[in-house]
């Protein structure tokens, strides 16, 4: 007969233990772990409906045909929501919204994900594609959201019924991995509408092809948080000639941060073609540029790539370039500050006046082996035109191969300060008059 013996009897007991703990640990992981409850409603509103109205915790409903509807799809306070599409050959299913309705109204505390669904409106209807309330959460995954309008419901001028957003309509928060949101219309905000105290985080998919008639055509954000790094807004436009702002984004007394990658490329606005930035209120607005972000293709009368005004405006390690305008080509600064800094490069860009950057007031340094290069004007500074205010160039900054009639580098008007400190280049710019630098009296002054 074996005797257990002290050491056997330990070791039987560590056993105990660790399964107990392992037990222990299991309970506590599953605890954790996110349960979701799986719906299949076929193409029918009423299914739909009932299958968001029963959810209870985190719920995926697959639409497996096309569904139009009769009224708004609310995602109501506590319902945690992901529409997504069941197609054997891939393609998105729709949901159709109601003529004079918003398809999906997000409530307070309420959560929805869209993974591969298509928002939309039947053509020569009205409404837009996703309104979120202050409180709400959407999140775009995947999918489109295509062909909605903002536009007045019931007389409400604000909110669900405004013209603002016809994609997305946001109060709330509103982050976009991937998807698309084109082809949508609205007064101001044509692809996305971002409202104060609210926040728009884009990592990736596309905002291209919306349009509105005054400010915004792909993002309007009014008092708010827009942070892109990555993804691509893209031949956006504002259709008014005389008095239209942002063809890709309009940033008012807010903060839009384009970091890692982020494209804004191939918009058009009377003024901003790119981005239009502004201070209200008594509140600046702040625009930084980094790591490799781009403003490119974009077309104003003023301000090709980048409009200025009452704001602050960084770029560093990203490029603002190919832009055209009639007067700032890449960038158009009035009561404003801006700098390029960390190996920055503003080129390309055409203008009449100002290729590269026109300063109609404010302030400008290029430090850091930043470059103002090979950009053109038709007139006057090639480079950099400065009118009221203060241009400092130090510390590795060069403007160099710029073209123009008169100050091909830099041309300065007598109420311009400019300051060439150590470390400062101009070189290698070409003008009939002032090749590198051109100082003059004669100043136009633009707002």
């Amino acid at each position: 007969m074996t005797v257990p013996t002290l050491n056997s009897s330990r070791g039987t007991q560590r056993r105990f233990v660790l399964i107990y703990l392992a037990l222990i640990l299991m309970l506590l992981f599953v605890s954790f772990v996110v349960v979701y409850v799986f719906f299949n409603v076929g193409g029918e509103e009423s299914v739909l409906r009932t299958a968001v109205d029963d959810a209870e915790g985190s719920t995926v409903i697959t639409i497996s045909g096309d569904i139009k509807l009769t009224r708004p799809l609310v995602i109501s306070s506590n319902k945690n929501i992901t529409l997504t599409s069941d197609s054997a050959d891939g393609e998105y299913f729709k949901l159709i919204g109601a003529n004079y309705a918003n398809t999906i109204v997000v409530d307070a505390g309420g959560v929805l994900t869209i993974d591969g669904v298509i928002v939309t409106h039947a053509s020569n209807t009205n409404g837009k594609g996703v309104y979120v309330a202050d409180g709400g959460i959407f999140i775009l995954n995947s999918g489109k959201i295509s062909g909605n309008t903002g536009t007045v419901i019931d007389g409400d001028y604000s909110g669900q019924g405004g013209s603002n957003g016809g994609g997305v309509c946001s109060a709330g928060t509103f982050m976009m991995y991937g998807g698309e949101i084109s082809n949508n219309t609205a007064d101001i905000g044509g692809g996305v509408w971002v409202s104060a105290g609210s926040s728009f985080s884009l990592y990736g998919g596309e905002i291209s092809n919306n349009v509105a008639l005054y400010s915004g055509g792909g993002v309007y954000v009014n008092g708010a948080l827009f942070s892109m790094s990555g993804g691509k807004i893209f031949s956006n436009n504002v259709q008014s000639t005389s008095s239209g702002y942002g063809g890709g984004v309009f940033l008012s007394s807010g903060s839009f941060g384009l970091h890692n990658g982020g494209v804004i490329s191939g918009n058009n606005a009377y003024v901003g073609g790119g981005v239009y930035v502004t201070g209200a209120f008594n509140s600046d607005s702040a625009f930084t540029m980094s790591d490799g972000a781009v403003v490119s293709s974009n077309t104003a009368y003023h301000g090709g790539g980048v409009y200025v005004m009452s704001s602050s405006f960084s770029l560093s390690d990203a490029c603002v370039y190919n832009n055209t305008a009639y007067i700032g080509g890449g960038v158009y600064v009035t009561y404003g500050s801006f700098k390029a800094q960390s190996g920055s490069v503003i080129s390309g860009n055409t203008a009449s006046y100002g290729g590269g950057v026109f300063m109609n007031s404010g302030s400008f340094r290029l430090f850091d082996k930043s470059v103002v290069v090979d950009n053109s004007a038709l007139e006057y500074g090639g480079g950099v035109y400065l009118g009221s205010g203060v241009f400092s160039l130090w510390g590795g900054g060069v403007i160099s191969g710029n073209t123009a009639v008169s100050g091909g580098g830099v041309y300065i008007t007598d109420v311009g300060t400019f300051n060439q400190l150590s470390g400062g280049i101009i070189s290698n710019n070409a003008a009939t008059t002032g090749a590198n630098v051109c100082r003059s009296s004669q100043w136009w002054q633009w707002q």
